[in-house]
This record gives structure tokens, sequence and C-alpha cells, in this order.
């Protein structure tokens, strides 16, 4: 099962374009990217009911509210064989197509059986330790055969002081696509039959600039810059562990939001969620 109080990233925000996002990704140039728009299925749990909510962009998504969220994966990727080897060909040189899907955060196990214990799991599956993914039952099978990238425009992750917490918006230095390692899972509704495809992000220990923000936990999401992004997706289970390792700090930048953000029946999804605020305590690398 997953670790609530030991994984971190429960909400992030989408403002990108898919030009930007393929820009990102360093395709070659035997790769393709689907450009359909994923954002017309978004949808928020309210209550009992799914609805339409949010509109493009979201510059608040809270993992709690189980949102439906642009997700990329690799169609048709190779398979591990019995011996955890793929393709001889060299992963980056293996042409590939990439696709933006639509999936709810918090991963839900093929083998779950009820409904009900899908409502209790998601929670436990918005993350997963990149240290143990391939050793916790909730998550294995999805490390062996469905990672994806998780495209954000950026995250958000509370700073303690003087037990008091402080908002923090973390995105890359130069303002371009976030790209979060994570597992996806396929999950059949037993009463109503309905396909649901489900994700984790990977987390793994926080670099220097995210122990100073996130500094009781101390964790961070896995984020890719660069050509390594779709290398992940191409590599085999061996190659793909190595690779669940903290950003170096010089690809981040992080500016303190309004406190507003702890009252959590309020509306967040807005654009003063991202917005700098002047910080009100000492205690800053920033």
């Amino acid at each position: 099962m997953g670790d609530i109080c030991g994984s971190m990233c429960f909400s992030y925000a989408i403002n990108f374009s898919a030009q930007s996002l393929q820009s990102k990704l360093h395709l070659g140039a035997g790769d393709s990217l689907d450009q359909n728009n994923p954002y017309a299925n978004i949808t928020f749990l309210d209550g009992n009911s799914w609805h339409q909510q949010i509109p493009t962009p979201g510059y608040f998504f809270s993992g709690f509210d189980q949102p439906q969220m642009p997700v990329l994966v690799m169609l048709d990727p190779p398979r591990e064989s019995a011996l955890g080897s793929k393709s001889p060909t060299p992963p980056e040189q293996t042409q590939a197509s990439f696709a933006l899907k639509s999936m709810r955060w918090g991963l839900i196990p093929r083998w779950v059986k009820s409904a009900e214990k899908a409502s209790e799991l998601f929670v436990y599956g918005l993350n997963a330790r990149g240290e143990t993914v391939e050793e916790k039952p909730m998550f294995r099978e999805a490390w062996k055969d469905s990672v994806c990238l998780i495209p954000a425009s950026g995250f958000f992750e509370w700073k303690e002081v003087n037990k008091k917490k402080y908002p923090y918006y973390i995105q890359m230095k130069d303002d371009s696509v976030m790209l979060m390692a994570g597992i996806c899972s396929e999950w059949i509704h037993p009463e109503t039959g309905e396909w649901q495809q489900t994700f984790a992000i990977l987390t793994t220990e926080a670099n220097a600039l995210m122990q100073e923000i996130h500094n009781v936990k101390k964790r961070m999401p896995v984020i890719f810059d660069g050509p390594s992004a779709s290398s992940f997706l191409r590599a085999s289970m061996a190659q793909r562990k190595t690779m669940l390792q903290p950003c170096d700090n010089d690809v981040l930048k992080a500016h303190q939001v309004g406190d507003w953000l702890n009252n959590s029946r309020g509306l967040r999804n807005v654009e003063g969620a991202i917005l700098e605020v002047k910080k009100d305590f000492p205690q800053s690398l920033f």
C-alpha cells in the first residue's frame, strides 16, 4: 500500500500547449505525439457525482478530489521478457508513438474487486515511492508494464515554520513544461463495467531546494528535464529504476504563494493560486 505521510505532491497546475510539450520531450525524427486535447474530459468529484468543473488552464488540482488529468504514455511499449529484458534495440534509437490520455489521479490496481475497496485505496495511490515501487503489491504490476509521464506547469508544496504551514509553487526555472514520472493502471468498475485509467506520481528523496520547502518529510516528485523524459518511457525496468533520482537544483525555481490555499473548502483553482506573495517569515534560501 502507498504511504500518504511519506509521500508528497498532492496538488499541481496545468497550463501548456501540445506544441510546448512536444518540444520539451525532444522527440526523435521518427517519433510522434498525438495532440488531441485531453482537457475536454477533465471532471471533478463533487459529493457523489462527477461533473465538468474546471476549464483550461487549471491553476490548482488536488489529488484528493480525484481529478481526471492529462497523462503522457507510450503507445504499444515493448514488454519485459521473462528475463527482464526488452528489445535489443537501444531505447533511445527506437521510434515510438506517444499520446496524451485522460486518467484519474489515484492509482487503483486492476486486481481490486469492489468499488468500496477502490474508494478506500485511491488516496494511497496518489504517489508511489520510487525506492519501493517494484515491491509494493499496489504498484509493482503498473511499474512493470505501465509507466507514464505527468505533464504540469508546476506543483505545490508546504513549508513548515513554527508549526505553521506556508504554501509554495515550484516550477521549471525556464518556465517550460514539467514532466513528472508516474505509473498507471486500468481498472474495471465491478458494478457498472466502466473502464477507468488511473495513475500515481513517483517520488524520491528531496534535492536541496525541496528539502528547504518540504522540510518535514523531505520528498519530491521524480522530475525529468530534456531527453531523459521520453527515455524513461522506453527503458527497461532496471534502467528505469536508476532514473528515479531527484533532479538538479538549478532546473527548478520556487516562490511562496498565498496561505489562503490552506483552506481546502475554498475555491483554489484560480490564477491567484500560483502568484507570488511577500514572504512573512525570515527563514528562506530563495
